[in-house]
This record gives structure tokens, sequence and C-alpha cells, in this order.
């Protein structure tokens, strides 16, 4: 009986230990069928057949993770950058700018400092640029361009009635943040969603409805169409292009963090407007990503115009970054916050309150007085005493020919 009892025993823990070493083993190649799909999911990037190029529609996703990482890195920051344009023709003069900004998640401003060269003649032109999560700010101090006074702009980011709203224009401009590879608002419909600075790739990645993801040997060249602002069939008839669109290419360097070493902007004819080429490379230890110090930015056509194209660059921009600092620091984001802003006779053009969506032009503008106070009456006080000192000034260059000649022919006649 015992006999017969082990032996029913040893059949039972045979027959369990083969039921698990079943199930040990299907467990083993359900592991090693997903690890081989795995393994085929990445070498769609990693190992293109010889002469072909692996394309995807997707980002990897230690590609991703490591833009995200940028993008943290990003939240609260601040920039120093020298501009240097070069080889110019006669429409794009020389000249130097500086740019200083900090941003703040969705919060920014910056500072440009321009001196530009035209026929032997210096122009110096200092610029301002502020938002505060509500209003965007853009002025120029006093003694900007030979100003005698102060102004600035007030735009309400949510004001769907603004009729700069969709204007291709620019209202917020940073090149060099852009030419580094980073998305910053540039129009006020963007301001509104604007979150925080974010690498260009994965913003237009989001805008795009055709991408396209190559592997580049270590690196990974990523196309996104999007829709070019700047384009008008009437406008643009040399660039024999059928659609409003333009292609972006960049060209993401493995070695540093999928950074940004080329980009490429083309309509979709295929003109070339401009080739960025990022070098100079840093790794910033206490955020874990990588910048480049320089970038050299050569343009095929007017960017702005995108009526002529040229085989070689007609100007060359050149942005080399001087500082850079992560964290937190203690910046005002509205411009009347500064003391250049608040300066009797600065002007203030409103256009954010009920009042100015009302008016024909969609503005109320104040002026500043000796107390502080905006005053709209010396605003317009202001300017028409200025209207009629130019017509007095038109008046006495009309008229004083005439008078002279009336005076040397009263000469004449004295004398005979």
């Amino acid at each position: 009986m015992e006999s017969a009892c082990r032996s029913s025993i040893n059949v039972a823990i045979s027959h369990g230990f083969r039921k698990r070493s079943q199930l040990w083993i299907g467990a083993i190649a359900l592991a090693s069928a997903a690890s081989l799909l795995d393994f085929v999911s990445l070498s769609i990037y990693a190992q293109p057949a010889a002469g072909e190029v692996a394309t995807n529609t997707d980002l990897p996703p230690e590609v991703r993770a490591e833009l995200e990482k940028q993008t943290a890195a990003m939240k609260a920051i601040y920039f120093n950058f020298d501009e240097k344009r070069l080889e110019t023709d006669a429409e794009h003069p020389p000249g130097t700018a500086t740019y200083s900004a900090y941003f703040e998640g969705k919060l920014f401003y910056y500072h440009r400092h321009a001196v530009s060269f035209q026929n032997e003649k210096q122009t110096v032109q200092d610029s301002d640029w502020a938002f505060n999560g509500t209003v965007l700010s853009v002025g120029e101090p006093k003694q900007s361009m030979g100003s005698s006074h102060a102004y600035f702009v007030k735009y309400l980011g949510a004001d769907t009635t603004e009729p700069l709203r969709a204007s291709p224009a620019p209202l917020a401009r940073f090149p060099p943040l852009k030419a580094t590879g980073f998305y910053a608002p540039e129009h006020l419909s963007e301001i509104e969603r604007f979150s925080g600075v974010q690498p260009l790739v994965l913003h237009y990645f989001e805008q795009s409805d055709s991408t396209k993801v190559e592997k580049e040997g270590e690196n990974l060249r990523v196309t996104a169409v999007i829709k070019d602002l700047f384009f008008t069939p009437q406008k643009n008839r040399r660039t024999l292009a059928t659609t409003p669109e333009r292609s972006i290419s960049f060209l993401l360097d493995s070695k540093r963090g999928y950074g940004v070493v080329e980009r490429e902007e083309r309509l979709a004819a295929g003109q070339l407007i401009v080739r960025i080429q990022s070098e100079d490379w840093k790794y910033y230890d206490s955020v874990g990503i990588w910048l480049p110090k320089r970038c050299v930015s050569s343009y095929y056509t007017d960017p702005y115009n995108l009526d002529e194209f040229f085989n070689s660059p007609i100007f060359t921009i050149t942005e080399q970054l001087n500082r850079v600092e992560f964290g937190h620091q203690d910046v005002l984001f509205d411009l009347d916050s500064y003391s250049d802003y608040r300066l009797a006779g600065t002007f203030v053009d409103e256009r954010t309150t009920v009042e100015a969506r009302k008016a024909r032009n969609h503005v109320v503008t104040y002026v500043i007085a000796a107390n502080g106070k905006l005053l709209r009456q010396s605003a317009e006080s202001i300017m028409s005493r200025r209207r009629l000192f130019r017509y007095f000034l038109v008046f006495v260059i009309l008229a004083l020919p005439p008078i002279i000649l009336f005076f040397q022919h009263r000469r004449k006649r004295t004398k005979i």
C-alpha cells in the first residue's frame, strides 16, 4: 500500500514537473518571440538593407526620450547670443546683433541690440519682447533708431478679433534659438498655445501631416511637411510650387543626444530656402543635454519673399552662443514694469482692452505723463501738434522761394 502511494506521488510529481516544464518552455518561447519582434522593430531603424534607407513615420523611443529631456531642460533657461550677417548683397546689408532671452514655461522676455550698416551709415536699434501669459508686449526704448521717445504695443494673446493675428509677419522673433534647433512662438496665433521651449523636431512632428523618419548610419533624419505662412500663389509665381507647404529636414546626431546638426527648409517644389549647420557642441552636465555653440544659416532666397532662388547663398547669418544658464531667475514679463518704458513721453499702443477692440484700428494710443499716468488726450494732442508742425514746415518750404524773389525784386527796383 505504501509502495503504491509512493508510486502515485512520484507519477503526480513527474506529471506536474512535465506540465511546469511545458509552461516554462512556452513562456520562454513567447519571451523569445517578443524579443525577436523588438529586435526586428529596432532593426527597421538600425539595420537597413544594403543600398536602402530604412524609413518610418514615428520617432524611435530612445530618440523621443532624448528630445523630451531637452524639453525638460528648457523649462527655465537664459540665453545670450551674438549674431553676424555676412556675405550680403545690396538688399541684405551687413550687421551684428546681440540677443538675450529668458524663458520660464510659457512666459518669456528677450532683448535685441542690433547694429546695421548701409551706404556707410550705421543704424542702431534696440527691441524688447515680453509675454506674461496673457499679454504680449513689443517695444523699442528711447533713442532706438534715433527716436526721441520710447514706445510699445500690447497684444492680447487670446484675442481672436485681432487683425494682426492672421498676419504671416512674425511679431516675436528669436532667430538664434530657432537656428540652434528649438521652438518659441513667432506669431500671435501661436502665443496662446505656447507652453514652453521645445525641440523644433517635436514641434514640427506634431504639426506635420506627412512625416518621414530615416536612419543614416548612426544618425537619424526626420522630414516634416508643414504649412508655409509666407507662400501665396500670387506673390510666389517664380517658385512654380503648387501647394503652400514647406518641407523641413533635420539631421539628428546620436552622439550628441539627437541634437540637430543640420536643418534644411525647402518649398514643396524643392527650392532650397535655407541650410543651417550647427557645430562646436558642448555637453551640459546639470541637465544632461548637448547644445551647439555656433550655427551658420545660409540663405538661398529672401525668406520673407520667396520670389527668387539662387544656386549659392545670397547671405549668411552666424549665431554664436555666449552664455546659457538653467534654472529660475527673477525676470519681469511686462514691458511697462521696466524703467525704459515708464519714462515721460513714452507712447503706448493699447490693443488689449474692450475699447481698443471696438476702435476702428483696433488700438487706443496713450502717452505716459510726468507723473507716470497714462493720458489718452495727451497722446492725441501731441500727435496733433506734430501734424501741425509738419504742415507748418511744408508751408514754410513752399512759401520761402516766392518771399525771397519778392524781396530781391524790391531791392532791384530801389537801386534803379
